[in-house]
């Protein structure tokens, strides 16, 4: 693909914005805990001390979510550590999103045969909402779009290429995706395999290879469910029937109206800078018209997306992050509307590309840690003094909800070596008197309230609360 003027932009320019923009992650590694990132790390921490390798433990019981990420979270830990659990989650994170900008370079190279092209395709996914936000938080979401991006991106170059090898990378980067989070990984590269099969990749697709291949990538839940014993699945299942049609049958039309339209916007939003631009030049009809060669490729992208995006567009829940695998997708159409308008729109994406970074590293460095300090509030003081008064005694959860989550990963830290993990309630044992219990609820079980705990700016009340003889601990 070219432009006026192919000289004007370099490709070591545009790669030294990426690096960039990749060495911002850093300073996201020591961060407080966001939102529910407590439950990777918390499920990771107790399935690596029960030796439960196949699936994560979440306050002593199943959790029902694939092991991918939290393998990945043990190595890194033993790394940097067992009380850097957070920062081992992040790493893994962050990697994944860079690795996904990587991909998506070698990717547009052999299929555009660019190198400025890729490098500028790789700096438009990485300073989306990858780069501010859901590409480093430890939510698996990120290592998910990692591995489906990667099997989809694979598909699709050896369809190019003819190349039985990439194929074989595809069918593990699709398995990883699985065993990452859910079967909607083969749902995305399900969609991609149609519609490669559509433009003309039959002969490669139908291989009695690729058809092997591909047979052992289904094979591979049924496998892993049977190995399990269904340890998996059952929740993952349940998650997509409740909120594609539980979830809203109580729902207004006009208030889901509203959420399409809304959620319509936040995708515009969360592909900033490269979404406006694309569709300022789009609306204007001022890109030149793709050559003959790459019109079925345009086309591709744009039923890829459309089609994917479609089932979680009319889902009753929206969010940003189920939908990370199609990011690249989405950066690099963007990326083919401004490429063929002139070298001057190039510039100007670049700039508001460097606008995203410095936004990223004001972001990290000043407003992050603030906003978690004085609104959020300090979960590592909170877990420090809950350990200093249940001392010895048993420790329980109940309904943990984020903040929870974030103390409770500081007091296993806290805890480790000498007790084990703190367990849910359900799990006390039948005769046990004598414990401390950290919950929501000021009555729960007519616990003695042994301390009450208020976070941040926020009005939600914490609760230790004591039974038996762990009421007369000093």
């Amino acid at each position: 693909m070219n432009i006026n003027n192919p000289k004007d932009v370099s490709a070591k320019t545009i790669w030294l914005l990426f690096s960039i923009a990749a060495i911002s992650f850093v300073f996201t590694l020591n961060l407080s805990h966001i939102g529910e990132e407590g439950v990777y790390t918390i499920s990771s921490f107790e399935m690596w001390y029960g030796k439960h390798y196949l699936y994560p433990i979440l306050y002593g019981a199943t959790y029902g979510r694939p092991p991918f990420f939290s393998w990945l979270i043990i190595a890194a830990a033993k790394v940097v550590g067992w009380s850097h659990m957070l920062f081992a989650a992040r790493l893994v994170t962050a990697m994944a999103t860079v690795g996904t900008g990587l991909v998506l370079a070698w990717m547009a190279q052999n299929i555009f045969h660019d190198k400025r092209f890729a490098a500028f395709s790789a700096l438009a996914y990485l300073t989306t909402d990858a780069l501010l936000y859901h590409g480093w938080v430890a939510y698996a979401d990120p290592l998910f779009a990692f591995c489906v991006f990667s099997a989809i991106a694979c598909l699709w170059v050896a369809c190019e290429r003819e190349r039985f090898g990439l194929l074989v990378l595809a069918i593990l980067a699709l398995t990883a995706g699985f065993l990452t989070k859910a079967l909607t990984a083969y749902a995305f590269y399900l969609v991609a395999f149609v519609l490669l099969l559509f433009f003309g990749k039959r002969k490669f697709l139908l291989h009695p290879v690729s058809i092997i291949l591909h047979l052992i990538a289904l094979s591979m839940p049924l496998l892993w469910s049977i190995v399990t014993h269904g340890a998996n699945g059952g929740s993952l299942i349940h998650d997509v029937l409740y909120w594609s049609l539980s979830a809203g049958q109580n729902n207004e039309v006009t208030t889901y109206l509203i959420q399409i339209a809304t959620f319509s916007v936040e995708i515009v939003v969360r592909i900033l800078p490269a979404s406006v631009l694309a569709i300022y030049y789009f609306c204007l009809g001022c890109y030149g018209r793709p050559e003959g060669k790459y019109k079925n490729t345009i086309k591709f992208l744009i039923l890829f997306i459309g089609i994917s995006l479609f089932p979680y567009w009319i889902a009753v829940k929206h969010s940003a992050r189920y939908i990370l695998p199609l990011y690249p997708f989405m950066a690099l159409w963007c990326c083919c509307v401004i490429w063929q308008v002139n070298a001057r729109a190039v510039r100007i994406a670049l700039v508001w590309f460097a606008v995203a970074i410095v936004i990223k590293y004001l972001s990290v460095i000043f407003w992050w840690p603030q906003y978690q300090a004085n609104y959020r509030g300090d979960y590592a003081q909170v877990a420090r003094d809950i350990v200093l008064r249940a001392h010895t005694y048993p420790l329980y959860s109940v309904d943990a909800g984020a903040r929870e989550h974030s103390i409770i990963d500081h007091v296993n830290i806290l805890h480790y070596p000498f007790i084990a993990p703190v367990n849910s309630f359900s799990l006390l044992a039948p005769g046990e008197k004598d414990y401390f219990v950290f919950t929501t609820a000021s009555d729960f079980n007519f616990g003695k309230i042994l301390r009450a705990y208020t976070l941040g700016k926020t009005d939600t009340q914490l609760y230790l609360l004591c039974y038996g003889k762990a009421c007369s601990q000093k």
